[in-house]
């Protein structure tokens, strides 16, 4: 394991929450890393402090005052907790009807046929000149003009 790695997991290896094959691979890193196991015994002396402290507990009346203190307190308008009523309908009907809108002008303005160049459009109403395709695409086989030219004269 890299150092960077080690040292995001010696909080979960002081507070037991490592798998065992996690535990065994950081712990074989801190056996071969002094800078590693200099940085866990800091972590395992500041929690020690951290457990020497005096315990603070708050006073009796504590809890209702903090309630009582808290309910006193102006609620905020906002438009996500639904405060502002009527406006906050009024913002999401505006929004639907901008949305309606939009959508009904590029409804219209899309086109009703696909839309085609001008010798496509050509092409599309002489459909009838296609019907011997398979002959047309035969005709480069056809190279010697000269006989072709003959033809009639064979008759």
């Amino acid at each position: 394991m890299r150092c960077e790695d080690v040292r995001e997991e010696l909080m979960a290896l002081l507070d037991e929450e490592l798998s065992s094959g996690q535990k065994a691979e950081v712990e074989d890193h801190l056996s071969g890393c002094p800078s590693c196991r200099k940085e866990l015994d800091r972590l395992h002396r500041t929690l020690g402090l951290l457990a020497s402290l005096p315990t603070c507990e708050p006073s009796e009346g504590f809890a209702r005052s903090f309630w009582l203190r808290l309910a006193r307190e102006p609620r905020r308008a906002s438009f996500w907790n639904g405060s502002l009523g009527w406006g906050r309908a009024i913002a999401v009907a505006a929004g639907l009807v901008v949305c309606v809108v939009l959508t009904g002008l590029l409804w219209m303005r899309a086109p009703s046929e696909p839309w085609l160049s001008r010798e496509d459009r050509e092409i599309a109403t002489r459909l009838e000149l296609f019907q011997d395709y398979d002959a047309i695409a035969q005709l480069d086989l056809l190279e010697d003009l000269d006989v072709i030219e003959a033809l009639p004269d064979l008759k």
